[in-house]
């Protein structure tokens, strides 16, 4: 990504991502839109991603999808925002990647001391 896409993406995500963990090990970024192009684009800015139509909360409310991206892919996304995020989902960032980092390394010495 160049830095200006680097940037929107951060805009983009500051205003309508969301950074989290399920499972306790597996990170996530996701994003939720009514409008289907921009999540293309950032799937393709970020080379990876599923987008899937989301349910209808209400029968009036628009058409909505999720822009979903998990694990290395996520860490990877996280990390090049980054420097762009404002302090609350930078810090929620810091805390995400410092946590997948910790379960990474317990799950490697785990199936080390398997094998």
């Amino acid at each position: 990504m160049t830095e200006n896409e680097i940037a929107w993406l951060a805009g983009f995500l500051e205003g309508e991502g969301t950074f989290g963990v399920r499972n306790r090990t597996t990170i996530y970024a996701a994003a939720v839109s009514t409008d289907l192009d921009v999540l293309e684009k950032v799937k393709r800015l970020c080379g990876s991603g599923c987008i899937y139509k989301t349910t209808k909360r209400k029968a009036h409310w628009k058409d909505a999808w999720v822009w979903t991206v998990t694990c290395r892919q996520a860490r990877q996304i996280m990390t090049a925002i980054l420097p762009s995020m404002g302090i609350r989902r930078g810090n929620r960032i810091k805390s995400l990647l410092d946590e997948y980092e910790i379960r990474m390394k317990e799950n490697m010495e785990s199936a080390a001391a398997i094998a």
